[in-house]
C-alpha cells in the first residue's frame, strides 16, 4: 500500500459505493480484529481506521464498528462495508 494514495472520506459517504473484493485480511485475524474493533466502538466509543477497495481505488474512513456478520461490518447509520472489500482495520 505505500505510494498509493487513498482518499479520506466520511461515514455517510460509504452508502452507494461500489466496491471491490480486495480482502488482505485473514480469516484468523479477522474475527479477532473485529470483535476487539465492534468492543472499542460500543464500549468506549474509540474509532478505528477502516482502508477499503472501491471500483474509484482505495478509500478510508476514521469511525466506530457498531457490529458485523460473516459478510460485512455495521458502521453507525445503517452503513455497511463488505468485508471482502476490507483492506485493513487500524486501531
Amino acid at each position: 500500500m505505500e505510494n498509493t494514495f487513498i482518499q479520506t472520506i466520511e461515514k455517510e459517504s460509504i452508502t452507494g459505493l461500489r466496491f471491490v473484493k480486495q480482502s488482505s485480511v485473514t480469516d484468523l485475524d479477522l474475527e479477532s480484529i473485529l470483535t476487539s474493533a465492534r468492543r472499542l466502538g460500543n464500549e468506549f466509543k474509540g474509532k478505528v481506521r477502516i482502508v477499503f477497495q472501491t471500483e474509484d481505488g482505495l478509500k478510508q474512513t476514521e469511525t466506530t464498528i457498531w457490529g458485523f456478520t460473516p459478510e460485512y461490518i455495521q458502521l453507525k447509520g445503517a452503513v455497511y462495508i463488505p468485508i471482502e472489500s476490507i483492506v485493513s482495520i487500524n486501531f
